[in-house]
């Protein structure tokens, strides 16, 4: 039986609220992507919402580093 003070829990704490935000980031990022790509947006909305999508994917690594370290660190 896994030892219960490793376990990894996605709800505690604030980590999940982060994790969603970045994923409604993310899907809104390839949701104006493909409506640009079907003509239905002018080509400046990539160059808008480009970074916005490269800054989620690196604080979805940076929030899971920081969860990980809280775990470990843990009695």
């Amino acid at each position: 039986m896994p030892d219960e003070s490793k376990k990894f829990g996605v709800t505690r704490g604030l980590w999940w609220v982060a994790m969603t935000v970045i994923v409604i980031a993310v899907i809104a990022v390839i949701t104006v992507l493909l409506l640009v790509g079907n003509g239905q947006l002018d080509k400046g909305w990539t160059y808008a919402v480009l970074p916005i999508g490269i800054i989620a994917a690196a604080a979805a690594r940076v929030v899971t580093i920081f969860k990980a370290g809280a775990e470990d660190k843990k009695p």
